[in-house]
């Protein structure tokens, strides 16, 4: 069974490296069948991945990276090869993403992960307090929803720090290429918004790759708007595909659509338009982003962060995203240009979580931590807005604002005592004031 089982991960099925799990663990620990232990060290042999390839896991779901984690500290266990810098930024792929509150994060997938164990680990690992510190906080988070926790290796003793928060800010993340048996170069992957590291501060993740062969159409979209709770986020919840055997059948990965997600969607065009027109199978929008956004700028301050993305040649449109997130309780503002080909199709969705529309495209969030707001500022005068309540029992509201060949748009993220701050155009320039501020 071992052998059948190891033949059958030559191919693109070791996506989280999970075929060099076992053996490597029944190699290091001497508890292989000596019938089967040259097969098993053949195979790791030929198949050297894990911290000595990359840092990361090159499939584009955050639950996947402690399970890719995992299977690197055990092929590390077989080799005996000392922790090196790819062991290191591994665990730091996951901390410099984490929810300031411990909350699991999730993209991709419609699973999360806790990162209490793995942080453990991590803190074991290198002696960082920074790892006990979020492990305490994911903790804390598992607490308040009733969560548990698992037994995993490499956690079974107490580890001597105290723990301390990081305080690493807003970050531009690079991260590794390619398929898991063809390393590429490092690309932009990720951009991260935060103010500090309080449970109730406020956080932006954006996305900037579709790679991998679970492949999430995220280029350019903003994955989560995040103070205590989900303000802004994917739709990542569905009903199983019927016609799709069960084991492949779920909602999730690759089959997210493009719609489910914060950013622009555009027309399908040539014989894909054609066949949704003739059978009405698929959507009207287009499923392939560009592979990566260019990052124009990003710059960190006292005051504020802020970024420019742009999305280049898809189906013969642009989208430049400018975001400006400002500290100390200030708002988040996002703002879209996009430019398509004459008469074509598109669109720039948001999905807000729970709330009420309490004035013209203004909207009241359920933040847990406190009040928020969200503000729909359309800048062009061709375009039309609805605003559609999610559909399959969620709460939430999905705010569509659609145009042709054109779509220029802002939205504004208010909280704490800017809720009530008064939102205008002026001058082509977005303007927040509140108590002359």
């Amino acid at each position: 069974m071992c052998a059948g089982f190891l033949k059958s991960l030559e191919g693109h099925t070791r996506t989280q490296e999970n075929g060099a799990r076992l053996p490597a663990l029944l190699e290091a620990e001497v508890l292989a069948d000596p019938a089967l232990s040259a097969a098993n060290r053949a195979y790791l042999a030929r198949n050297r991945r894990g911290w000595t390839a990359r840092f990361r896991v090159t499939d584009d779901a955050i639950i996947y990276q402690p399970e890719w984690i995992y299977n690197a500290y055990f092929q590390s266990l077989y080799t005996g090869e000392p922790l090196g810098t790819n062991a290191r930024l591994s665990f730091e792929w996951l901390l410099l993403q984490a929810l300031p509150d411990g909350t699991p994060l999730r993209y991709n997938h419609p699973g999360w992960a806790t990162l209490a164990g793995i942080a453990y680990l991590g803190a074991k690992l290198f002696g960082d307090p920074r790892y006990i510190w979020l492990a305490g906080r994911a903790v804390e988070a598992l607490e308040r929803s009733g969560g548990y926790l698992f037994a995993q290796p490499g956690v079974e003793e107490p580890v001597p720090l105290e723990g301390r928060s990081p305080t690493e800010g807003s970050c531009l993340l690079y991260g590794d290429s390619g398929l898991p048996n063809q390393k590429g170069p490092l690309a932009p992957d990720k951009i991260i918004f935060r103010d500090g590291w309080r449970p109730d501060a406020m956080y932006l993740l954006v996305n900037l790759r579709f790679t991998g062969w679970h492949r999430y159409k995220a280029t350019g979209t903003i994955t989560l708007v995040y103070r205590g709770e989900a303000l802004a986020a994917d739709v990542l919840d569905g009903q199983p595909f019927s016609w799709l055997p069960v084991g492949r059948s779920l909602f999730r990965d690759k089959r997210i659509p493009r719609e489910n997600l914060n950013g622009l969607v555009v027309a399908k065009t040539g014989v894909a338009a054609v066949l949704y027109t003739l059978t009405g199978v698929g959507g009207p929008w287009a499923q392939v982003p560009p592979y990566y956004a260019e990052v124009v700028a990003f710059e960190t301050g006292e005051e504020m962060d802020r970024a420019h993305i742009r999305l280049t040649s898809w189906r013969g449109w642009q989208q430049d995203r400018w975001i400006y997130f400002y500290h100390n309780g200030g708002p988040v503002v996002v703002v879209d240009e996009a430019r398509g080909p004459v008469g074509a199709g598109g669109t720039i969705t948001w999905h807000l979580v729970g709330g009420s529309e309490t004035g013209a495209y203004r909207f009241r969030l359920d933040g847990g931590s406190g009040s928020a707001e969200a503000l729909l500022l359309p800048l062009d005068g061709d375009s039309r807005v609805e605003i559609l309540e999610r559909a399959g029992g969620s709460s939430g509201l999905d705010v569509v604002y659609s145009g042709t060949s054109g779509l220029r748009a802002a939205m504004v993220f208010l909280y704490g005592e800017w809720t009530v701050a008064k939102v205008t155009v002026e001058e082509g320039e977005v303007r927040v004031a509140q108590e002359g501020r």
